[in-house]
């Protein structure tokens, strides 16, 4: 695949009222023109304006990138010396790599703050719009868009939409309008959206899960990662504006971002994120609770109005005033009820879009927009219900005081004695035994005990964890890695405590993830010592049960994905790879085939930033339920820590559709989850870091 685009970048105007002109960022120095003919001394009290263009030209076949400066643009009086020459000529860069996807192609932007040192222009809710020709309508919101499950050009990563500087409607000239430079082709339209996506730029440790105001500091810098969805055979261009907030705040510099009165962020909701927490859409019918949580810095009243429109599912338009459930500083939270009346597209889903308004001194009253697409489930699908927060409290595993458990397994339908227990690993220095227990409620009890007198830890002398366990359910077997031993993959039985092999399986690197194949193999994810080849390997037993690697079932990952924390496996069907980057990301490799091919890619699982400070290893993890072959496949759990605290559960299938949540568990952090869908369970596995080791337990809903 190969794409030659474009991108117009409108960038960040910050100025203040003729009385502060010595704080002007766009009067430059001389030889340059004082700019004042388009300056409004009344809009310095919110500066929500434009300051710049360029034109990015990308070649995702080459990996090359250029930054152009647009020459003689039509925003401001001498703007082409003031982009060109000072104070910054290569403040908006596109950083490598660049990476094909099966979508189209990910690209990381990078903004550079312009005026370092100078933090009385530090930026509030500095946000990437991408702007595109799209064919979407909410008819009563009045906004058109895209619809990335349709397959059109989309962004499938935005942090949010926005109608701001649309060239639709924003058509006052200057700095409060939408302008194109004389460099982009004559042939290019204005871009017809009036809702558009963005990606939010602010400093590290700015952000809302830090108690932050997504402040973007002066001489900072920051990258974005934008995942664009391209159509083949078409040429891809598309315009891109920054739009930021700012005021001047009181008192002498140096500021820092509390320094800033509220008001120099956006009067709007900042962040919208929506959720299937119940329900399912059918394609003639069915209904769904969606889970509404909004930020705003101005906070929330005792009742807030917000409208929810879904064409594709409803003509009727939802106007709702009501107080939310809960609030949490700058967040709240409401659930409502949403039915579908209309014939649904299998694949593309129903679009709903949430509205909430705010007021700009420049603008009057601007949108805060949130959007979701609910799949719809085919016909017959056992697909049904979603995850809840039916928490029901934590217990205590008090085996084994030097073990972090890192990762555990529950025994199901193996015609043994331990059948619905979950196996135990008791690390110690003259090699331990291992039991299982049960911990299907919050007092655990001794399981079936495994026999043998050296049976768990095999390194005499040594103290070894587990970092990762998998039951081969086919066979009797678990297959089992030990810290130290990483490169090393050991199949045990349940019963009798033989090795019966060990397989060198990772490249002298460390196991990041194992499941077994369901046909007496097993696949594993591993992180090399030394290099960035990381990849997934593929072995299977001979008639003497003997494991070789499947070479040609390699499959290689880049550097950027960052460290695998899961593998899963739907028998003969589907390879899944979990890794915490971007809030939760999965890869789908199809391999029913060999070689495996990717099916798919999904991020934003989860609602923010996961926690790789507390449990570096293992922010998340995923397991299926594989006690029903025929429901594996929509029948896979994802849990993650949240930078913010407690974590988050997030049901999807195979296809990658997320069909619940994310939906809360206001608990402890866990290192792992699994499922044990005979008692209806998901149990959430601690770091135990030599003391007694607190799990969780979640209910599953009733035919989930």
């Amino acid at each position: 695949m190969s794409y030659k685009f474009f991108v117009l970048v409108t960038v960040i105007t910050i100025f203040v009222t003729s009385g502060c002109a010595s704080l002007n960022p766009v009067i430059p120095s001389d030889p340059y023109t004082v700019i004042s003919a388009e300056v409004n001394p009344e809009s310095a009290n919110s500066s929500r304006t434009l300051w710049g263009l360029w034109q990015i030209a990308i070649d995702p076949a080459d990996g090359t990138a250029e930054v152009i400066p647009v020459r003689d643009a039509s925003l401001h009086v001498n703007v082409r010396q003031f982009l060109e020459n000072s104070p910054c000529t290569d403040c908006l860069q596109v950083v490598p790599p660049l990476l094909i996807t099966p979508e189209g192609i990910d690209a990381n932007i990078r903004i550079i703050h312009p005026f370092p040192g100078d933090s009385v222009f530090t930026g509030f809710d500095v946000r990437g719009i991408v702007m595109l020709e799209g064919d979407y309508y909410f008819p009563m919101s009045d906004v058109l868009t895209t619809k990335a499950s349709a397959g059109g050009w989309s962004l499938l990563n935005p942090d949010g939409w926005t109608g701001m500087f649309n060239a639709q409607d924003f058509t006052q000239p200057g700095i409060f309008g939408y302008a194109p430079g004389k460099m982009i082709p004559s042939t290019w339209p204005d871009p017809t959206n009036t809702l558009n996506a963005f990606k939010a730029f602010y400093s590290v440790g700015q952000g809302e899960d830090d108690g932050k105001r997504r402040a973007f500091l002066a001489g900072d810098s920051v990258t974005r990662t934008y995942s664009f969805q391209l159509v083949d055979s078409e040429p891809f261009h598309f315009w891109y504006a920054i739009d930021a907030c700012w005021e001047p705040p009181p008192g002498d510099p140096p500021y820092d971002p509390e320094d800033f009165p509220i008001s120099a962020n956006c009067p709007e909701p900042y962040r919208i994120d929506l959720s299937v927490v119940a329900g399912e859409f059918f394609e003639n019918g069915g209904s769904v609770t969606i889970g509404l949580d909004a930020w705003d810095h101005q906070g929330w009243g005792d009742f807030t109005f917000f409208q929810v429109e879904s064409p594709d599912c409803t003509n009727a338009v939802m106007a709702l005033l009501a107080p939310p459930d809960y609030t949490d500083g700058d967040m709240a939270h409401w659930e409502f009820g949403l039915t579908n009346t209309k014939t649904l597209i299998p694949g593309e889903g129903a679009e709903v879009l949430v509205s909430f308004t705010g007021t700009d001194p420049n603008f009057g009253l601007v949108e805060g927009y949130g959007r979701i697409n609910i799949p719809v489930t085919p016909s017959g699908s056992e697909c049904n219900d979603a995850l809840h927060t039916n928490y029901l409290g934590t217990g205590e595993y008090s085996y084994g005081m030097h073990m972090p458990a890192l990762d555990l397994c529950f025994v199901h339908d193996t015609g043994s004695l331990s059948d619905g227990e979950m196996m135990t690993y008791i690390s110690g220095f003259a090699g331990t035994i291992c039991s299982t227990v049960i911990v299907d409620s919050t007092t655990p009890e001794d399981g079936h005990g495994m026999g043998g007198s050296n049976w768990g830890n095999p390194y005499i002398g040594e103290w070894p964890t587990p970092t990762s366990i998998d039951v081969s359910e086919e066979m009797g077997r678990f297959f089992i890695v030990w810290s130290g031993h990483e490169s090393n993959v050991e199949e045990w039985t349940f019963d009798d405590g033989i090795v019966l092999n060990i397989t060198d399986a990772s490249n002298t690197g460390q196991v990041r993830g194992l499941d077994t194949d369901g046909n007496g193999g097993w696949w594993n994810g591993y992180f090399p010592e030394v290099g960035f080849a990381q990849g997934i390997k593929h072995f299977v037993p001979n008639a003497s049960m003997e494991f070789s690697e499947v070479s040609v079932d390699h499959i290689s990952l880049p550097e950027a994905w960052g460290l695998i924390t899961e593998v899963i496996v739907i028998p003969d069907d589907t390879l899944l790879i979990l890794t915490g980057l971007q809030d939760g990301k999965i890869r789908a490799y199809d391999i029913s085939i060999s070689p495996p091919v990717m099916k798919g890619e999904i991020s934003g699982i989860f609602s923010g930033g996961l926690d790789f400070g507390t449990y570096p290893s293992k922010a998340c993890d995923m397991d299926a339920d594989m006690t029903d072959p025929d429901l594996a496949r929509c029948r896979i759990v994802i849990w993650g820590n949240l930078e913010s605290g407690g974590g988050e559960l997030v049901k999807i299938d195979s296809d990658l559709n997320i069909l619940a949540g994310p939906v809360s568990v206001a608990s402890s952090h866990f290192e792992s989850m699994v499922l044990n869908t005979d008692e209806g369970h998901v149990t959430l596995w601690p770091m135990r870091n030599g003391s007694p080791g607190i799990y969780g337990l979640v209910e599953l809903p009733v035919g989930w």
